[in-house]
């Protein structure tokens, strides 16, 4: 189960550095005052560094180094395959499987080098084969893989619950009775051994087991151990298995859970798969060290593309304001002179209104100039208000576009 976003500490300082980064690190000053500066724990920050191969001074020796003794050093071991060559010691467990959230100051920046990676494919399967042991099927069940061993309880509770029934049904009944689950689950238990000795973990899943999760330290994918049939189509863990009496073990790598077996090993005439487990783990070790390589690349075109992408995206932006400001300013200008012409139209108005006061005053009778006066005023106070150069506005909205 992964952890939710709720659970991770996103205050932790994570800092990607490379395992000699870290080695380097971690022998040059003590555990304790290096957590501080990744505001991690020293517990955290060991089990990164445990994770990552990376050796640890001993006890004592700071105080060795303070009293100018002679230490030594062991060398940084090789990175075994499937595991990263970086390490993130504020990280969660999980974060390693996801991409960064690249700030613009680290994406625009200078872009990596493409990763390389020694050595080749067929050096490292050579170094795998001699890692494996012989792997030992068992000959029963009598002492399972802990794992199997669970399998079995459960399978044995379904068998009691079944005792005094008038009617067994299928879906119900224990599922590795038959010969062909019996040698599969001897066989997935020593698989799950040689894999654990190779520095690999297994997770079993659903009913059948037929959903078989292996990471090898920072990579995971999928393995199938089924019939042929059922190693080609994603096992499903709810019906009771359908293998027919008699058919021949698979066990294929797939890349992704639902995805076609990229490598299998099966029966043959001529010899069984018991007899080819010992190469098949030594593949599996090199199947997620080329996942690692393969996801490594991926990484790099995608920060090239993503890199590429922003610049675009600032682009585009910098198009969007642009056009913005000069719709802006174009908006202003033609406001400006739809306000002008408001303005001259007031103007007008006013000036009609005062000729009109001009006529009417010239016109009127002597017995009436109290009666023209008043109005006369009340007239020429409406033009004021509406003449935008008595009052100064034009200049008002002037000062306010500028």
């Amino acid at each position: 189960m992964y952890p939710s976003d709720k659970q991770r500490d996103h205050s932790v300082v994570t800092e990607e550095l490379s395992r000699q980064a870290l080695y380097d690190l971690v022998w040059a000053t003590p555990v304790k005052t290096l957590a501080q500066q990744f505001n991690i724990s020293d517990v955290g920050l060991r089990k990164a560094c445990q994770r990552s191969h990376i050796p640890l001074p001993p006890a004592g020796y700071w105080a060795k180094v303070a009293a100018g003794k002679k230490v030594s050093q062991p060398s940084l071991p090789a990175r075994p395959p499937g595991m990263r060559d970086t390490v993130t010691p504020g990280a969660g467990r999980y974060d390693s499987y996801s991409y960064r959230q690249w700030s613009d100051a680290e994406l625009l920046g200078p872009l990596p080098v493409r990763p390389t990676f020694t050595p080749d494919l067929d050096v490292v399967r050579a170094a795998c084969i001699r890692q494996v042991d012989r792997v030992t099927v068992p000959r029963d069940l009598t002492r399972p893989h802990h794992a199997i061993a669970k399998l079995l309880a459960v399978d044995e509770q379904r068998r009691i619950a079944q005792l005094g029934r008038d009617y067994v049904s299928s879906w119900d009944a224990p599922r590795f009775t038959s010969p062909f689950e019996q040698r599969r689950l001897r066989v997935l238990g020593a698989l799950m051994i040689a894999l654990a000795r190779a520095g690999a973990s297994v997770r079993l899943t659903g009913k059948n087991a037929r959903s078989i999760y292996v990471t090898v330290h920072n990579t995971a994918f999928w393995l199938r151990l089924d019939d042929e049939a059922g190693i080609s189509k994603e096992a499903n863990e709810y019906e009771p298995p359908k293998t027919v009496a008699g058919s021949a073990l698979f066990l294929a790598i797939a890349s992704g859970h639902g995805s076609t077996p990229s490598i299998r090993w099966g029966d043959e005439k001529t010899d069984k798969l018991e007899t080819k487990l010992r190469d098949a783990v030594a593949e599996i070790l090199v199947h997620a060290e080329a996942s690692y390589r393969s996801t490594c690349e991926h990484r790099h075109r995608w920060r090239i593309e993503r890199c590429a992408d922003r610049l675009n995206e600032i682009h585009l932006a910098r198009l969007k304001a642009d056009q913005a400001e000069r719709d802006r300013i174009e908006r202003i200008k033609q406001e400006r002179i739809a306000r002008l012409l408001n303005e001259a139209e007031a103007f007008q108005k006013a000036e009609t209104i005062r000729a009109y006061v001009a006529s009417a005053r010239n016109r009127a009778s002597a017995h009436a100039s109290d009666e023209v006066a008043i109005w006369a005023q009340w007239a020429l106070d409406v033009a004021s208000s509406l003449d935008p150069v008595e009052s100064g506005a034009f200049l008002i909205k002037l000062a306010e576009d500028s």
